[in-house]
């Protein structure tokens, strides 16, 4: 299932999706406008890349902090339910974890690496 990112970026638009069990959710970047042009050669170089203005740029960051956000705190459910499910009742760094607030899901660095070591995918 795939879900279309509401963005202030003009030419580039953001989908959401599971991308299965080895990668969890994944964001993709997608031009809203195809270029044709003159030669194959030209074409297949352009191909992969997506060039965005400051204002773009500012808006994929803040459109790819709040995936980082909804990411982590999705796999901290996953983990909080794990924990339930088998019964943990002693404090863990896993219990730490699944205790964190929101307000520090703010800081992707250290979201990406606590969720990254601890939460599955």
């Amino acid at each position: 299932m795939s879900t279309e990112i509401e963005t202030k970026m003009k030419h580039h638009g953001l989908i959401e999706s599971y991308g299965g069990k080895d990668k969890g959710m994944v964001m993709q970047v997608t031009s809203n406008s195809l270029r044709i042009r003159e030669t194959i050669t030209e074409q297949l170089q352009d191909e992969g890349f997506i060039s965005l203005t400051m204002e773009e740029a500012s808006s994929l960051l803040y459109d790819l902090s709040c995936f980082v956000k909804r990411e982590a705190m999705r796999r901290q459910g996953l983990l909080k339910a794990e924990l339930d499910k088998l019964g943990y009742e002693s404090m863990t760094v896993f219990h730490e974890i699944s205790k964190l607030t929101p307000e520090l899901f703010d800081v992707p660095a250290t979201c990406v690496d606590m969720v990254s070591r601890f939460c599955k995918k």
